[in-house]
Parts: C-alpha cells; structure tokens; sequence
C-alpha cells in the first residue's frame, strides 16, 4: 500500500503548512494593517 503512505505523508504536510500559517499570523502578524499581506508573502515563501 504505497499510496497509503503517500497519502499520509501529504496529510502531515498540510498539516504542518497549516499549524506554521497560524502561529505565524498569531504571533508576529496579527492587528498589523498589512497583517494578510505578509502573511501571504511568508506562504509564498514556505517550502513544503
């Protein structure tokens, strides 16, 4: 079953992108005026 594995490895990606996106934003961006800009470009930036 490799694509079971797959499949869990890119769940864990998601994952990962999503828990990095918040506490990104919660810590460091939050109330910012350009808060959704600079998240966007930490993102863009992001290796996943």
């Amino acid at each position: 079953m490799h694509g079971l594995k797959d499949y869990k490895g890119v769940i864990e990606k998601i994952g990962k992108y999503f828990e990095s996106m918040d506490s990104k934003y919660y810590s460091e961006l939050e109330g910012k005026p350009d808060d959704m800009e600079e998240l966007v470009k930490y993102l863009n930036n992001l290796k996943i």
